[in-house]
C-alpha cells in the first residue's frame, strides 16, 4: 500500500527533527536557525556545545550563529570566557559589558567575515578591555598594534587615536601605523574634521607638518586648525615652524589659542603670521586679553595699530566688519574719521546703511566720508535702500547714495538712465522729479530711459518753460508725460494751447501719426478713442445728442472721463448701470449739479425737511488755504469718481477698489468730498455725508479743562471745545441701493437705510454746557 509507504519514509525524518528541536531548546539555542542551517550542522554545533560549554548559555544570536558555522569557535570560547571577571558582585557589571563587546567584536567579524578565533584568547581579551569606542576598531588594535606588546603609555596613544579619527580603515599602511602611534593624534583638532587617510597621505607629503603638531600638542594648545588652513601652511612650513615656535614661547597659552583662531578666520595667511612675530617681538609684556578682545583688534595690531582712539575691545560684530575692511584696504582717511568721532561712530543703528557690506565694498569709498556723512548715517536704514538697483562695480559718491535713500525703484532707475558728466545736475535733477513725486511706479524701464534722454539736454522748469510755455495751465507732471512720449507727438506740440489738448494726446498715442495738428486729433476723436465709442454704445446716444454736446464730450474724453466711465462701467452689476450712465449723461450735458441735487432728493435721502437756506449752504462749495494747503469741498463728477485712487488707492478705487460698486452712492445729495492739496498734488481726502443723529448719552471723561492761552484770549474763548459721545447716526437713502459709510463700520445696503446706527463720535459740545 502507498499509505504505509510515505509513513515509513516520514517516520525517521519527524523524528530527527523533534530531537534536534528538543536539543536546541535544552542549549537555548534560537529555533529560527532551522530555516538557514542544516540539520547535521545545528546537530555538530550541539555537540560541540555540550563538549566544550555544558553549563554555559547563549542568549546572543550573534554569538549562537558563530557557535554553529564556526567549529572553532565553541573550543575557543571556552579557552575565552575563565579570562573573564568572576560573577562576584563588584565584578558582575565589568563581565556584562566585557560579554558585550564581544558579541559586538563576533557581529563585526562576521559582516567583515573574519574568523575571530585567530587572535590569541589573551590578546583579545586585553583588546575588549581598552576603552575603544568604535567597535570595529578593536579588531585595528589586534591587527597591527596588540602584536606589538606596546607600553601602557604608547597603548593609551594609540586608543585615544582610534577614537578621535575620523573613517579609519580596517587595513592601515605603515604610514598609518606610524602615525596613530604619534601622541598629538588625539589632541589635534584636524584628526576630527577630516577623514583620517586624506590626512595621513598628506602628512607624508608633507612631514614637517609633524613638527607643528607636535610643537602645539607639547605646549597644550587648543585650535580648531583643519586640512584647508594646514594645506596654506605647508606652502612654508619651516618659516611657519619657526614663527609658531617663536610666538607660543612669548606668549600665554590662552592668547596663543585666540590667536590661532583669528589666523585661522584670516585663512591662515603667512604675512599675519609674520607679522604678528615680528610685533610681539618688539612689544614684549602685553595685555593680550585686551589686545586679542576682538577680531579687529587682532588685524588692527597686525596692521601697525592703525586706529589709535577707538576701543576696539567694544564693538559689535556688525562694526567689526567695517573696522576690518577698513584696516585692510587702508582706508586712512576713514580710520582717521572714526578715531576722531568714536562716539558718533558707537551711535550708529546696527541697521544704518553704512553697514551694509555690499555698499562699502562694492559701491562707497569710505574714504570720502565726512563727520557730517557719518551723522546722516544714524538716520539712513537698511531697509529702506535698494541695493540690488545699484549698478554692479559702480562706486557711488555720499550725495548720491544720500538721494538714492527711500527713493521708489522707478527714481533709482531714472537716476542711472541719466548721462551727464555733472553729478550735481544730475541730483538736482532727481531732486527736482522727487520733490514733486512725478514718477509713477508703473512706468517701464524705456519709459524712464527716453525721460532721461531729454532731461539730460536741460531741467523740466525749463522744458515748461522754453518748449511747452504756450501750453496753458500745463503742469509738471504733464510736462514728463509729454517727455516720455515726444517722439511719437512732438510734431503736434505746436498746436496745443490747452492742458487738454496734452491730455488728449497722450490718451490717443497710437493715432496720432496720421493727424497734422491737435485739432485734427479733436474731430476725429469720437471716432477714434476707443473708451469712449464702447460708452457711447452703452448709452445708446444718439448721432444728435453727440453733436449737440460736442464740447462737453470732446472735455469729456480730454480729461480720461470716457476711460473712467468704461472702466467703472464694466466693474459694476447690471442693476447698476443705468443709475451710472443717467450720471455720465448729465455730466455730458453740463447738467451733474442738477442731476445731484435734484428737486427734493435731499430731503427724501434724510427723510428731514430742511430750510431752504440750510440746503443751499450745503450746496456751495467752501475753499480755504493756510500753510500752503489747499482744502475745499468738491463735488465734481472727476472729484467723485476719482475719491479711491487720490492721493492712493483705496477700497472705492473705481477700477479695482473692493467696495467700488458703493461709489455710485457718492453723486447723492448729501455726500461731498474734501481734498487737501499741496503745490497741485492731491495729499488728504475726506468723504463727507450730510445726515442727521440723535444723542444718546455724553462721555464727559473726555473734556478739556486747562489754563487760557493768555497771549491769544480770544482765540481761547472762541474756540470750538468738543465732546466724545455715543450717537445715532441716521442711514440716508441712496439712489444706488448700496454706500460705504466709514463712521459705521463700512458696506450699508437698501435695507439698512432710513435707520439708526449707534457708534462714538465726536461732537460739537450744545452752547451753555
Amino acid at each position: 500500500m502507498i499509505m504505509p509507504a510515505i509513513q515509513s519514509d516520514l517516520l525517521p525524518h519527524i523524528l530527527e527533527r523533534a530531537n534536534i528541536i528538543l536539543r536546541m531548546n535544552a542549549q537555548e539555542l534560537k529555533l529560527d536557525f532551522l530555516h538557514t542551517f542544516s540539520i547535521p550542522e545545528l546537530t555538530a554545533c550541539c555537540d560541540r556545545i555540550t563538549a566544550h560549554l555544558p553549563n554555559f548559555s547563549f542568549t546572543d544570536v550573534g554569538l549562537q550563529k558563530e557557535l554553529i558555522q564556526n567549529e572553532s569557535f565553541a573550543a575557543y570560547l571556552a579557552k575565552l570566557l575563565p579570562l573573564l571577571p568572576e560573577e562576584r558582585d563588584e565584578d558582575s557589571e565589568r563581565r556584562v559589558l566585557l560579554m558585550q563587546r564581544l558579541c559586538a567584536l563576533v557581529k563585526v567579524c562576521q559582516e567583515d567575515e573574519r574568523d575571530i578565533t585567530v587572535y590569541p584568547e589573551t590578546a583579545l581579551m586585553e583588546a575588549l578591555s581598552l576603552d575603544i569606542r568604535d567597535t570595529a576598531m578593536l579588531l585595528v588594535f589586534l591587527d597591527y598594534f596588540s602584536p606589538m606588546k606596546l607600553e601602557d603609555t604608547s597603548k593609551q596613544t594609540v586608543m585615544n587615536g582610534l577614537n578621535c579619527c575620523v573613517k579609519v580603515p580596517l587595513e592601515l599602511s605603515g604610514e598609518q601605523q606610524e602615525l596613530l602611534l604619534e601622541p598629538f593624534v588625539s589632541s589635534r583638532h584636524l584628526f576630527v574634521s577630516d577623514p583620517f587617510p586624506a590626512i595621513c597621505s598628506f602628512l607624508n607629503a608633507h612631514p614637517g607638518l609633524k613638527d607643528i603638531l607636535r610643537l602645539l600638542h607639547q605646549r597644550q594648545i587648543h585650535e580648531l586648525l583643519e586640512l584647508a588652513e594646514y594645506r596654506v601652511i605647508a606652502q612654508d612650513t619651516p618659516g611657519c615652524f619657526k614663527r609658531l615656535e617663536s610666538i607660543t614661547g612669548q606668549m600665554d597659552r590662552d592668547a596663543v589659542e585666540q590667536f590661532l583662531a583669528f589666523w585661522k578666520k584670516g585663512g591662515c595667511a603667512l604675512a599675519e603670521l609674520r607679522s604678528l612675530e615680528r610685533w610681539i617681538t618688539t612689544h614684549p609684556g602685553q595685555d593680550w586679553d585686551n589686545l586679542f578682545a576682538t577680531y579687529s583688534g587682532y588685524i588692527n595690531l597686525l596692521y601697525g595699530v592703525r586706529f589709535k582712539e577707538i576701543d576696539l575691545s567694544g564693538v559689535s560684530a556688525i562694526q567689526e566688519d567695517i573696522l576690518i575692511y577698513a584696516i585692510i584696504h587702508n582706508k586712512k582717511h576713514f580710520i582717521r574719521l572714526v578715531d576722531e568721532h568714536t562716539e558718533t561712530f558707537f551711535s550708529l543703528p546696527s541697521n544704518s546703511v553704512l553697514f551694509l557690506e555690499e555698499l562699502y565694498k562694492e559701491h562707497l569709498n569710505l574714504n570720502e566720508l565726512t563727520e557730517r556723512d557719518l551723522c546722516e548715517c544714524a538716520r539712513m536704514r537698511q531697509r529702506r535702500f535698494l541695493t540690488k538697483h545699484l549698478t554692479p562695480g559702480r562706486r557711488y559718491t555720499f550725495p548720491e547714495l544720500k538721494a538714492l535713500y527711500d527713493a521708489p525703484e522707478a527714481y533709482v532707475l531714472f537716476y542711472h538712465a541719466l548721462t551727464s558728466d555733472s553729478q550735481d545736475y544730475r541730483l538736482k535733477i532727481l531732486q527736482q522729479l522727487r520733490k514733486r513725486n512725478l514718477l509713477s511706479a508703473n512706468l517701464e524701464q524705456q519709459d524712464l530711459a527716453l525721460l532721461a534722454r531729454y532731461l539730460d539736454q536741460k531741467p523740466l522748469h525749463d522744458w515748461l518753460q522754453e518748449d511747452f510755455g504756450h501750453i496753458r495751465n500745463l503742469t509738471a507732471q504733464d510736462a514728463v508725460d509729454l517727455l516720455i512720449h515726444l517722439d511719437r507727438l512732438q510734431h503736434l506740440i505746436f498746436s496745443m494751447m490747452e492742458r487738454t489738448d496734452v491730455l488728449l494726446a497722450l490718451k490717443n498715442l497710437d493715432a496720432l501719426a496720421q493727424f497734422d495738428s491737435i485739432d485734427d486729433l479733436k474731430r476725429e476723436i469720437i471716432q477714434v478713442d476707443s473708451d469712449w465709442r464702447s460708452l457711447a454704445a452703452a448709452m445708446k446716444l444718439s448721432g444728435e445728442f453727440q453733436e449737440l454736446y460736442q464740447s462737453n464730450i470732446m472735455a469729456f474724453i480730454c480729461n480720461n472721463g470716457a476711460h473712467i466711465a468704461e472702466a467703472y462701467r464694466q466693474s459694476l452689476d447690471s442693476v447698476q448701470h443705468d443709475g451710472f450712465l443717467r450720471v455720465v449723461k448729465a455730466e455730458l450735458m453740463g447738467q451733474l449739479r442738477e442731476l445731484k441735487y435734484f428737486e427734493g432728493d435731499l430731503q427724501r435721502e434724510l427723510d428731514f425737511s430742511l430750510p431752504h437756506q440750510a440746503e443751499t449752504s450745503w450746496k456751495r462749495n467752501l475753499h480755504m488755504e493756510r500753510n500752503g494747503v489747499q482744502t475745499g469741498e468738491y463735488d465734481d463728477f472727476f472729484s467723485t469718481m476719482l475719491l479711491g485712487v487720490r492721493p492712493y488707492p483705496t477700497c472705492l478705487a473705481y477700477d479695482s477698489g473692493a467696495y467700488r460698486e458703493c461709489l455710485l452712492s457718492s453723486f447723492d445729495s448729501n455726500k461731498k468730498i474734501l481734498y487737501a492739496a499741496r503745490e497741485g498734488k492731491t495729499v488728504g481726502r475726506a468723504f463727507l455725508r450730510l445726515t442727521k443723529g440723535r444723542l444718546t448719552g455724553a462721555d464727559q471723561s473726555g473734556s478739556q479743562f486747562a489754563f487760557v492761552d493768555l497771549v491769544n484770549v480770544t482765540s481761547s474763548r472762541e474756540g470750538t471745545s468738543f465732546m466724545q459721545t455715543r450717537f445715532d447716526i441716521y442711514i440716508s437713502k441712496s439712489k444706488a441701493g448700496m454706500q460705504y459709510l466709514d463712521s459705521l463700520d463700512g458696506q450699508a445696503t437698501a435695507s439698512s437705510e432710513g435707520s439708526y446706527k449707534a457708534d462714538t463720535f465726536l461732537v460739537q459740545e450744545p452752547p451753555g454746557r
